[in-house]
């Protein structure tokens, strides 16, 4: 996270997906949750406000579960 902090008057678009797993942010269980908090924390501090993207292996497919990825990633967002 220093190393995005330190990135932030560069940063433009975000790319997510859970790590180790590649999977859309969640999948992979909620242990990953505070990571993302953090990480949105990071970006919001250094005055983000662009799109934020999900570039990850859907398991179950994107059509089933986007919808609840977004409110997801807004909740932790928010």
């Amino acid at each position: 996270l220093e190393a995005v902090a330190a990135a932030m008057p560069w940063v433009c678009h975000v790319h997510l997906a859970d790590a180790g797993t590649r999977q859309a942010p969640g999948q992979s269980g909620d242990r990953i949750d505070a990571e993302y908090r953090q990480l949105f924390g990071v970006l919001k501090k250094g005055g983000y406000d662009e799109r934020i993207s999900v570039e990850a292996n859907w398991n179950p497919p994107m059509a089933t579960d986007a919808q609840a990825v977004l409110v997801r990633l807004k909740t932790l967002w928010a």
